[in-house]
């Protein structure tokens, strides 16, 4: 592969700042305050963890055991909201115990007003609004990552990463434990968290220093309280956290984890007689060295709990769902460079997706193929020390066939219709392989990301990438960079492609600036295992100026503002978009929300709307997205969202977004929303004709397309106990669309149309219904049983065109489709 100057230049400079090995990185013991970020609002924040004896602490909630009462507590904590750091409210008590295998960690949290304290039970990661505490550890006090472990008022577990400092990621779930129980004076929760669950590099010493902070949030009031509060417009998380000492030297423990699975489903379709089958698999994952973990599965189990919302894309681009399966969102973050979403290297759902790599011929019509690629099997590594993140996944997936009619013109002019068996997807090995590095004392990073994907009967695919993110001035000023380099298929051919984009902000307390640049070359490919937001052959500067009021004052909480501008162009100098906007967001003392938002599009050419003829040109317009939300304090809760734009030659579109949550009980919370979208779009691209059958096209086919769309989302959850929950979640989804004045775009960057009339009738109505319902039990810590119902329909044949909500709404319940159930037991095995 052909390494561009780029690419070899941060190479070098990884190399100069950290070594090629790093296995050798380690941390100290000393806490040096010229190290240490925000030192002076550490002052006196240290905790010394108490080292247990034979007897381990009894987790049951309750603050009681003899060696609490030894424990060094800590209770000085400030307030962060509302009444940044001034006294909170109420009392909080923290103390921490350890032995070989636990972290243990108890929290006493008193109220003066115990009516005041909100519970709730729900799912684990999903609690209710309620009262929390939040729990941190910086296991390699580099400044920058954390993890988290959260527990409500009623026992419900959550836990999460921080990392570079500031970015939340939620696809960390370890295997802990916590028990809370309400009280006379408050309540109080104790955690036992296994030393296996978080990577940490054995420190030189005779002690052990991790960053430690703790948060209560007082939910009836709307109060957070923090060990180490955040000055309003001060910037950082992680980098604030104080200290947890062990007076001792840690080991990190050696690991093993070992979860079967069985899974059982019946399926019935419309028409069609039930079928049923069986599976039954492995997850493995093992501790190697310090701080690694080797993740295997062998025929594994990917089923999606919930499927993937109903969607309607009359665009050019594809649409992005989130990743579900657990083997890949388990240590994700040590695989993706997720600062950069616009186009990520990895995007894992390629992996076991619909097989579509061999597209359908002219002549060919799909009889039926699997709805995903079987994934063989699949392993990572993943890992790190103090200053070096590393992580490497390969997977592979097996040839799928499908069945398709095939119709071939004969001597006389006939046509035969012969049935045959066609290849979808070839099988196709897919990696991916990351290292990062940590430089400037901690708060800075380079980093490099390598893919591949080799597929049988075809070109393989390969990227590298690199990336580095400054942050300096105790994260007021950041600049971050991340560009790659492809080497992939392109119109039948290996190309080699450019892209990246940089970023840069300047933050103080009442205003900050930021900026943007991005390029992708014509022949940059990234989406064999990567995922591209917008499109290649594109430039992008944006630019704005952020105004903020975060101290509250008369009615008001907090005011934000953000006046912006930016400009799309392509290589040939086409103007792709041109823009400027300001939107604001208040925050008010009852805890009420609004929020404002206007930008203008001035007109501009788009080059992939006629999919593969001349630009068109796009008329400008006005864009504006305001809306409301109530009180987040209470039970119940409400909001609205209206959104739309207007076009400089009459056309027009608006979404209408209510939305409602509501906390029954303790046991029973939801929330239904909807959006109704209602539009008049100057000109849709319906089809490409050639006219005159010399294989290309020669009319591009556009309408004014009249549509509605009702998209409807339901969800609902009761908690039997902290462990049990069943959820429900029904979306059904209705989009129609009729056109008219139907026209082949006249001439090259115009938007005249000359009329044509068609064979084939171009409206639409589509209508489905996505519902699940699951119960889910944790019969034992990290051993789980699902139990999952999905049904799915879709019908897009009927009454084409033509909108009448409510029918709608019922055909889509009445329309054919599928019903599944399925059965999944696992069982986690430790040591």
């Amino acid at each position: 592969m052909r390494v561009s100057a780029w690419i070899a230049a941060t190479l070098a400079w990884i190399l100069i700042a950290g070594g090629a090995c790093p296995a050798f990185a380690q941390a100290t013991t000393t806490i040096s305050a010229s190290r240490e970020p925000a030192a002076q609002e550490k002052t006196g924040k240290e905790l010394h963890a108490l080292r247990l004896g034979a007897s381990p602490i009894r987790i049951d909630g309750r603050v009681d055991e003899e060696a609490w009462m030894r424990a060094d507590a800590i209770a000085d904590f400030v307030q962060e909201e509302p009444d940044n750091m001034m006294p909170p409210t109420e009392t909080t008590k923290v103390r921490v115990a350890y032995d070989d295998r636990y972290l243990y960690v108890a929290v006493e949290m008193l109220m003066h007003d115990v009516g005041e304290l909100r519970d709730g039970l729900g799912r684990r990661g999903s609690a209710p609004p309620s009262d929390r505490v939040t729990i941190g550890f910086d296991t390699s006090h580099d400044h920058q990552n954390a993890y988290v472990f959260e527990v409500n008022a009623s026992g419900v577990q959550n836990d999460f990463l921080m990392l570079d400092d500031t970015r939340f990621n939620g696809d960390y779930e370890a295997v802990w434990e916590v028990a809370a129980v309400q009280t006379a004076q408050g309540w109080t929760a104790e955690f036992r968290i296994p030393f296996s669950q978080m990577r940490f590099p054995a420190q030189a010493g005779t002690q052990t220093v991790w960053g430690f902070n703790v948060a209560r949030k007082v939910f009836a009031r709307g109060e957070q309280d923090w060990w180490i509060a955040k000055p309003r417009g001060a910037q950082g998380l992680v980098s604030r956290y104080g200290h947890l000492v062990f007076d001792d030297r840690l080991t990190p423990p050696r690991r093993f984890e070992f979860t079967p699975y069985t899974l059982g489903q019946m399926q019935t379709k419309s028409g069609g007689a039930a079928s049923g089958t069986g599976n039954a698999g492995f997850d493995l994952r093992v501790g190697l060295g310090s701080s690694a973990n080797l993740s295997a599965t062998v025929n594994p189990d990917f089923g999606q709990v919930e499927a993937d919302p109903s969607v309607l894309n009359l665009s050019v681009f594809e649409t992005f769902f989130p990743e579900k399966r657990p083997f890949f969102v388990e240590d994700s973050q040590s695989l993706v460079n997720s600062s950069f979403s616009q186009f990520p290297d990895f995007y894992s759902r390629r992996i076991g997706q619909t097989p579509n790599h061999f597209g359908l011929l002219k002549s060919e019509t799909l009889v039926r193929k699997p709805d995903t690629t079987t994934i063989l099997g699949a392993a990572k590594l993943t890992g790190g020390t103090r200053r070096w993140t590393y992580g490497a996944l390969t997977a592979t997936t097996s040839r799928e066939f499908g069945t398709v009619d095939d119709t071939t013109t004969v001597i006389d002019g006939g046509a035969i219709l012969v049935r045959e068996r066609k290849l979808f997807e070839p099988r196709a090995v897919y990696s991916v392989g990351r290292v990062l590095r940590s430089i400037l004392g901690d708060t800075s990073s380079v980093g490099l990301i390598a893919t591949s994907v080799a597929r049988e009967k075809d070109l393989d695919a390969m990227t590298l990438g690199a990336d580095a993110t400054v942050r300096r001035d105790q994260n007021r000023f950041f600049w971050n960079g991340h560009w790659v380099e492809t080497r992939a298929p392109v119109d039948g051919r290996l190309k080699y492609g450019l892209g990246g984009a940089t970023n840069m902000a300047f933050n103080r307390k009442h205003y900050a600036l930021n900026a943007h640049y991005d390029h992708f070359d014509r022949s940059f490919h990234n989406t064999e295992l990567g995922f591209l937001q917008s499109r290649t052959n594109k430039n992008n500067v944006n630019a704005g100026l952020n105004l903020m009021q975060p101290d509250p004052h008369g009615v008001f909480r907090s005011i934000f503002v953000n006046i912006y501008a930016g400009h799309d162009w392509t290589t040939d100098r086409l103007d792709l978009s041109e823009w400027f906007g300001v939107f604001s967001n208040i925050n008010y003392q009852s805890f009420w929300n609004t929020y404002f938002h206007v930008q203008r599009n001035f007109q501009a050419y788009d080059d992939l709307d006629t999919r593969g003829g001349p630009p068109i040109f796009r008329p400008g317009n006005t864009f504006y997205n305001s809306g409301f939300n109530s009180d987040s304090r209470k039970q119940y809760g409400f909001g609205m969202r209206v959104t739309g734009a207007r076009d400089d030659v009459g056309g027009w579109w608006t979404v209408f977004a209510p939305e409602g949550r509501f906390q029954v009980s303790s046991r029973l919370v939801g929330s239904v929303g909807m959006e109704y979208t209602t539009a008049r779009d100057s000109a849709q691209w319906i089809k490409n004709l050639d006219t005159d059958g010399d294989g290309t096209d020669d009319q591009h086919v556009y309408g004014r397309l009249r549509r509605h769309v009702v998209d409807i989302t339901g969800r609902a959850t009761y908690s039997f106990t902290r462990d049990m929950t069943l959820e429900a979640y029904l979306q059904p989804f209705v989009a129609v669309g009729d056109y008219a004045n139907i026209g082949r775009l006249a001439r090259a960057k115009s938007f005249d149309f000359a009329p044509v009339t068609l064979d084939d009738n171009p409206d639409f109505n589509k209508k489905t219904v996505r519902s699940t319902v699951v119960l889910r039990w944790e019969y034992v810590r990290g051993s789980t049983l699902f139990a999952v119902w999905n049904l799915s329909t879709s019908d897009e044949l009927a009454r084409k065109g033509v909108f009448s909500p409510f029918r709608d709404l019922r055909g889509a319940f009445g329309a054919p489709g599928s019903s599944t159930f399925a059965i999944k037991l696992s069982y986690w095995f430790a040591r």
